[in-house]
């Protein structure tokens, strides 16, 4: 049997990571990144023969599985594509299963945006002492999300697997939780290197870490802004709060007025050092995030400012827009995705 085609390495989920999680069994399951997700289930089928329609009956067979329907979206692409690849096996068998239909099958429902999420083929049904004489074995199938709301063709969907066996006694069925897609194609994002794509917003939150060898100024800034900020410039009416999680912004009015307080401050509290020839002023929070540099009501200042060398906070700056690129970190149409900043 040829292998799923799955992700580089880096992003795949085998079914026994998928199953070895806790949090793969309940809710929208376990992520292993924004594009790499799964959901796990212990699948339980009864075989019930009945004498006269649905009266005298009796439990003739029981058949255990374990499945894991792990879900792949992509990040560069010219097509907005949700991989699905479902595991089933490591099966007992109690008595007898033979002749039970079964069939494994899941759909996806666009929630939000628009557009449609098509699966390009059906589900599967077997007998479950077929699925059984298989031992592990897969399906694979791929969801298109077309269309979106505009600017950036943003839409959402859910995902959800679906088991149905059919007894004597009727049809039972189990299906999942929802497991939420998010797709877009916004203009920013295109910009920084990213194709249209997909991702699951609920996965944990993805972490920028600094580049210290090549921008060490900007990472002394925001290491004394995250651990020492009272130390910093501005001065705050009270003890600052600065975090260390913050929520991106694509809003080119929140972010030029971020960085005009932030100008100013450096303005105002490093006269001499800024402005100057081959300095920036830079800033933590930075501007692109709602948690940028634009004061608060009585002399609170949440943010610290800094002058330093113009490579340094431009290389930093080009990294972070790499990293948005990278992880798909949106700053508008109602999401403004959390990332956390980490200075190693």
């Amino acid at each position: 049997m040829a292998d799923p085609p799955i992700p580089s390495p880096s992003q795949s989920i085998t079914p026994e990571e998928c199953l070895g999680h806790d949090s793969s069994f309940s809710g929208a399951g376990w992520a292993k990144g924004r594009f790499a997700s799964c959901q796990g289930k212990r699948l339980w089928v009864q075989k019930v023969d009945c004498l006269i329609g649905t009266w005298f009956c009796s439990v003739v067979g029981n058949a255990y599985a374990d499945m894991a329907v792990i879900h792949y979206t992509k990040n560069d692409s010219d097509f907005r594509d949700i991989l699905e690849v479902t595991y089933v096996g490591n099966w007992r068998v109690v008595g007898d299963v033979s002749g039970v239909p079964l069939t494994i099958r899941s759909t996806c429902d666009v929630t939000s945006g628009g557009g449609s999420c098509a699966r390009d083929v059906g589900g599967t049904t077997r007998s479950v002492d077929s699925w059984a004489a298989r031992g592990t074995s897969f399906e694979y199938a791929s969801f298109a999300q077309n269309g979106g709301a505009a600017p950036n063709a943003l839409a959402t969907a859910d995902l959800r697997w679906v088991a149905t066996v059919v007894s004597d006694i009727g049809p039972s069925t189990q299906r999942s939780d929802p497991s939420q897609a998010r797709c877009d194609r916004a203009s920013y994002l295109l910009r920084s290197g990213a194709g249209q794509g997909c991702v699951f917003p609920w996965a944990p939150t993805p972490t920028w870490t600094v580049n210290k060898s090549q921008s060490p100024q900007t990472a002394q800034n925001i290491w004394e802004a995250q651990n020492n900020p009272n130390a910093t410039q501005p001065p705050s009416s009270r003890l600052k709060a600065i975090p260390a999680v913050l929520h991106r912004t694509a809003n080119a009015t929140e972010i030029r007025r971020h960085r005009g307080v932030a100008g100013r401050a450096c303005t105002t509290f490093f006269p001499g050092k800024y402005p100057a020839p081959n300095t920036d002023c830079d800033e933590y929070p930075m501007a692109s995030t709602r948690e940028g540099s634009v004061n608060k009501a009585d002399g609170v200042r949440d943010y610290v400012v800094k002058p330093i060398n113009s490579t340094d906070n431009q290389d930093a700056g080009r990294d972070l827009n790499r990293f948005y690129a990278a992880q798909r970190i949106m700053g508008s149409d109602g999401w403004n995705d959390a990332f956390q900043v980490r200075v190693p």
